[in-house]
């Protein structure tokens, strides 16, 4: 009579790419972020201490979040956690909002904050 009604198991395609419409805006900014140079980015990296998200993740925030109206840390590390075009241009990263405002404030002023060459 009713649909199966089971909370404890997962109930998404384990792939998330069949979930992603081949003309979603989504994939748009993927393309976009994946042919940027990401090199000044890269460079403000040290290389010791705990592994970092890569820049290109932390792109989304600007890429993508503004385009849905998501404008604060916060809400940006919600959809990571639970919106399903976010976990997948993420590619399942789950940074806290913490580490995306250290990103935005540090990271992408200190990008334009240096001389153009």
């Amino acid at each position: 009579m009713f649909k199966p009604y089971l909370k404890g198991q997962l109930q998404l395609p384990t792939d998330l790419e069949s979930l992603i419409p081949t003309k979603h805006v989504v994939r748009v900014v993927d393309t976009a972020i994946n042919k940027m140079d990401l090199g000044s980015l890269l460079r403000q990296y040290k290389g010791d201490g705990t592994s970092s998200y890569h820049p290109g993740t932390m792109l989304i925030g600007p890429g993508y979040t503004y385009s849905q109206r998501i404008y604060s840390s916060w809400q940006f590390s919600k959809a990571l956690r639970e919106n399903v075009a976010f976990m997948w241009l993420s590619g399942n990263s789950r940074p806290d909002f913490p580490t995306v405002n250290r990103f935005r404030g540090r990271v992408m002023r200190a990008r334009s904050d240096s001389p153009s060459r």
